[in-house]
Formats: C-alpha cells, sequence, structure tokens
C-alpha cells in the first residue's frame, strides 16, 4: 500500500492570504540556460535567470478559487490555525490538517463539513503537533505528529486504522 502524492493542490480562504508558489527552470535548443548554480560556503545556490517557457506556454492560475472553505467566525470546522497539509481528492474534496485544532478534517466537493478526526491529546487518534499529510492508494490518509514522533493512519471515513510510533526506548 503505497503513498500516492504529498503534493498539496488546495487554495484555503480562511481570512489569511495564500500564498502559491510555481518555480520551474531549464533550458531548449534555441534559448540559453535559465538556471545558475552556484557554491557559497558549502551552500548550493540555485538561481533562475529566467523563464524556462515560451510565450503562450506559461502556466496560469485561475483568478476564481475551484472552492472556498473558512470563517473568521462560526462552526469551528470552517474555522482554521495553523494549517499543516492539504490533500485534494479525486471528487474535488480536500483534507485539512489544522494544527490548531490538532484535527484531520474532511470536506465535500462543495466545501461542506463532512468529519473531523483526531484532537490535542496523545491518545489513539489525538495529535499534539500534526505537522505532515499524505494518501495511501485505498483512500486512507497518514498524519504524521512531530511531537509525538508517530505516524496515525486514518481512512476515509475518518476512523483511526493505527498508529505507529517512532520513538526508541
Amino acid at each position: 500500500m503505497g503513498m500516492r502524492t504529498f503534493l498539496n493542490r488546495a487554495v484555503l480562504h480562511a481570512g489569511t492570504p495564500a500564498m502559491v508558489l510555481l518555480a520551474a527552470c531549464g533550458a531548449g535548443p534555441d534559448r540559453s540556460p535559465t538556471v545558475v548554480v552556484r557554491d557559497s560556503a558549502g551552500v548550493r545556490i540555485v538561481e533562475s535567470k529566467g523563464a524556462a517557457w515560451r510565450t503562450g506556454e506559461e502556466w496560469r492560475v485561475d483568478s476564481r478559487p475551484l472552492l472556498e472553505i473558512g470563517q473568521v467566525d462560526g462552526d469551528p470546522p470552517y474555522q482554521f490555525f495553523h494549517v499543516s497539509g492539504v490533500e485534494l481528492l479525486p471528487d474535488g474534496g480536500v483534507v485539512v490538517v489544522d494544527g490548531g485544532s490538532a484535527q484531520l478534517r474532511r470536506y465535500g466537493p462543495d466545501g461542506r463539513h463532512l468529519w473531523s478526526a483526531g484532537g490535542r491529546g496523545a491518545g489513539p487518534g489525538e495529535f499534539q503537533q500534526p505537522v505532515y499529510l499524505g494518501r495511501y492508494d485505498d483512500g486512507s490518509f497518514a498524519v504524521w505528529d512531530r511531537r509525538l514522533a508517530r505516524l496515525t493512519v486514518i481512512d476515509a471515513d475518518g476512523r483511526v486504522v493505527r498508529t505507529e510510533s517512532f520513538v526508541s526506548g
């Protein structure tokens, strides 16, 4: 059962500006190199000197979001503080790891809250510092808790499947 993706591709609007970073570099047969790599005291620095695409081949971000989720005031499942992971689902819904509530939350393609899992604590299915989200091919989710040094697997319906601790001793 391998991880399918860790790429976060959803935009959440929660009263906080969202940042999108797109990066590409390279060179074509009719262009000079657009990337310069240099070393500075043992630190590798990569600089892009120009676009890696021809005119008309650029990526564009639509001005209209596909999905908006979040409120400054209102139901707690729609409030976010310290989002540390987002996974876009094949049906257009999203799963969000909210560090402020220490929860994994699932939303439908219409933005409706479907379920929450977890909460602050150290027991099974609880989190102290959830920081990473991945999705398995079977639709279950993996959440890494940095403070507890453990991985929790939650199925597509929000139920805890297993917890694996990586603390020795």
